[in-house]
């Protein structure tokens, strides 16, 4: 109770060690995150605690799996403890090659010949009032083009695709706005 009674009766002596006490807790706490910043990769020794809560390293490091059958298959392990946090593959695809009648270009991994195909289609844009004849034969049969529709057609190779927008024309101005074309109308409710 002497202690209390002390601490009373010294409120400037509390207020100075707690001012302390916040130094340095800041200070140890600046030193480390300087640490962590310099390019130290795992928590200072006395803080492996934190990997028993769950709290491991963000700098962990990948490292590759010496597997003749599985080149690109990596691991990521905590810095600090070992412990294995992922794995997966991190291929290193070379550059794809030219496009086939499809617009599918192909780019294989130098190591395991792993193969990613990707689209490269150079599109147009059309209305689907302007759909002639040939481009409209492209269109599937149970999907139907409205005139407002934008149709994205391939110019390599003809895929066609209906755009997720419309592109209307309004014929006013004012506070309601008619398409010409579809006659969509759509009430400017802003207010």
């Amino acid at each position: 109770m002497g202690g209390v009674k002390w601490a009373l009766d010294h409120p400037g002596a509390m207020i100075l060690l707690a001012v302390a006490l916040l130094a340095v807790l800041g200070a140890t706490v600046d030193r480390v995150l300087k640490r962590l910043r310099a390019g130290r990769r795992s928590w200072p020794r006395g803080w492996r605690w934190l990997c028993r809560v769950g709290q491991h390293t963000p700098a962990g490091r990948h490292s590759q799996l010496e597997s003749a059958t599985d080149p690109c298959r990596y691991e990521w392990r905590c810095a600090s403890c070992g412990r294995l946090g992922s794995a997966g593959l991190i291929h290193d695809h070379g550059p794809a090659g030219g496009k086939d009648p499809s617009c599918v270009r192909i780019a294989v991994c130098r190591r395991c010949g792993d193969e990613r195909r990707d689209t490269d289609h150079r599109v147009r844009a059309v209305l689907g009032a302007d759909l002639d004849g040939e481009d409209r034969s492209r269109i599937p049969a149970w999907r139907t083009v409205e005139a407002c529709d934008v149709v994205e057609i391939c110019v390599d190779c003809g895929n066609c695709d209906i755009a997720t927008f419309q592109q209307h024309d309004p014929e006013s101005t004012d506070f309601s706005h008619r398409c010409r074309r579809c006659g969509h109308w759509d009430a400017d409710d802003a207010d």
